[in-house]
């Protein structure tokens, strides 16, 4: 599998956030294979530096410095038409961008909205 890569300035506007939570307006390139219609949102929260060192795979480690919560439309699940995707973004692993891990699926996998908690949160570019 090819490994997913973040060009650090696809992400350093959601670090100065420090971890709080914000809706990206536009497509990472990591993304651009999902279609349109079915995109509902990213949401994307991380930091500059205060990640938690880990390790990525094996025994290459890195700092987890972020995340991605992508949400999209699958009419095929229905009444829970919703899916989130989560891919955690690492650093110190390639010098010139960040590394991506996932998709991985938590309980919020099948939904029927996108939460709550994320109504009103700052949209950026």
């Amino acid at each position: 599998m090819k490994q997913k890569t973040l060009p650090f300035h696809e992400f350093t506007g959601v670090q100065a956030y420090d971890w709080t939570p914000v809706a990206l307006q536009t497509v990472p390139d990591l993304l651009r294979n999902l279609p349109p219609h079915k995109l509902q949102a990213i949401i994307a929260s991380g930091s500059f530096i205060k990640g938690n060192t880990g390790f990525y795979s094996g025994n290459v480690s890195g700092v987890h410095i972020g995340s991605l919560e992508v949400y999209r439309k699958d009419a095929k699940d229905y009444p829970n038409i919703i899916n989130k995707d989560v891919y955690l973004i690492w650093s110190g692993i390639l010098p010139d961008q960040f590394v991506i891990q996932g998709p991985s699926k938590d309980e919020e996998h099948h939904i029927k909205e996108i939460p709550k908690r994320y109504s009103g949160i700052k949209t950026i570019k």
